[in-house]
């Protein structure tokens, strides 16, 4: 059930039925139909007591659950205790994964924002209890202000909700505050049974499981961490809050699957959870503006390039070595057309992946344009920056005596 009040969209979850039958079709996407399951979650995810939740996702979904999948389902707990973490997804799948979206959403009331009118009408309104702002894919700032908004709010009558952006272009501007770029099609996913859950008659999915786990959890939860003080890492302090917040809701949600009546308290395997889902996200950097079929085809041709027998010098430039390419190259290995292929190598230039052979040296006009790699050995998705938080053996080993009292 939804209401419009003014363009700004309060939905509310109902009672639903589960489809029928048990049919699988390949989906769409990159990844789609040839990820085994156990690439889909890590290991140290799948060990641990919230990958219940991941179990009842899948069944919400009708295909196998993914990290990007988990990382918005985390993503709306957090905005239902108003600790918001804000998700921009790049996705080359964009209706697939809209369609996901709209079921992750049933599980809690969402916002709607389409305009910059709207966001500030949903200020006004304190956004009702809302988890979740479903921010317009193509608003260029949108994603922006509505996260910048969230910072500034400190009212114990306001709702925080998380901030999701779903889209199939970069953004030209990052998010504010606990905010992660993910790039979906860059990690394993699999949409086996998408075209018989989706294809057919719009169908609304039991979820009382997931609903009877999120609707009672607190606001703005206090827990215990006992090795707090080893959880040092040199990190920008937006990535350290999204750590501590989603340590926060890993040890809550645990506690709540065990039925334990203590109070919640981090333990290591908390963190050890926690540290892996975030080291595995595809979490790119601000300073990267590539679209995710462009950053595939960028892939695509390294991976060619690099080959030991790729041999393609150019004449006048014979100093800067023998791995340039040109667009039919392009077009070859990314399957597309022409101009595509051209797109996405001015993306690649744009970006500062690639340079042209008229910015290495002076040449005539009419001489045929190559391209190649500036950093030939280097991988494409941003370093992930949670790698810098300390493994859980580290913390272990420094708070032996604190874990054992």
């Amino acid at each position: 059930m939804s209401t419009n009040v003014s363009n700004f969209n309060a939905v509310n979850d109902q009672p639903s039925t589960p489809p029928p039958g048990n049919q699988h079709a390949p989906g769409p996407g990159t990844h789609a139909g040839d990820a085994p399951e156990q690439e889909l979650i890590p290991v140290e995810v799948r060990d641990h007591a919230i990958y219940q939740l991941v179990l009842y996702l899948g069944t919400l979904l009708s295909v196998p659950c993914d990290i990007i999948h988990l990382a918005q389902l985390l993503s709306l707990v957090a905005g239902k205790m108003s600790l918001p973490i804000h998700l921009d997804i790049v996705t080359g799948s964009l209706g697939a994964d809209l369609l996901f979206t709209s079921r992750i959403l049933q599980l809690e009331k969402f916002g709607r924002i389409d305009t910059t009118s709207d966001l500030r009408r949903g200020e006004v309104e304190r956004f009702r209890g809302f988890a979740v702002l479903l921010i317009r894919g193509s608003h260029p700032r949108l994603f922006r202000e509505a996260t910048e908004l969230t910072t500034q709010i400190f009212n114990e009558l306001h709702s925080i909700p998380s901030v999701w952006r779903i889209s199939d272009s970069s953004p030209r501007f990052g998010g504010v505050g606990p905010a992660l770029t993910l790039m979906a099609d860059q990690t394993p996913r699999d949409f086996t049974g998408f075209g018989t859950a989706f294809g057919t008659a719009p169908q609304v999915i039991q979820a009382n499981n997931l609903r009877a786990i999120i609707e009672p959890l607190p606001i703005q939860p206090k827990y215990e961490c006992p090795f707090q003080e080893a959880l040092k890492a040199e990190m920008k302090p937006e990535n350290k809050m999204i750590a501590e917040r989603l340590l926060l809701i890993v040890t809550v949600v645990r506690e709540m699957l065990t039925n334990k009546e203590s109070p919640a308290i981090a333990t290591i395997d908390d963190y050890r959870c926690l540290r892996s889902l975030l080291t595995k996200l595809p979490v790119v950097g601000p300073d990267v503006a590539i679209s995710p079929q462009a950053l595939e085809t960028a892939e695509i041709l390294q991976d060619y390039i690099g080959q030991e027998n790729y041999q393609c010098p150019v004449p006048d430039l014979s100093n800067t070595g023998h791995k340039w390419f040109d667009r039919r190259t392009a077009q070859q290995l990314s399957g597309k057309c022409y101009n595509t292929a051209k797109a996405y190598i001015n993306e690649m230039i744009d970006a500062g992946l690639v340079i042209t052979s008229d910015e290495e040296g002076p040449r005539g006009r009419g001489i045929k344009q190559h391209y190649r790699f500036l950093a030939p050995t280097q991988r494409f998705a941003a370093a992930n920056p949670f790698e810098a938080l300390p493994s859980a053996e580290e913390i272990a080993a420094v708070c032996k005596d604190v874990l054992q009292s």
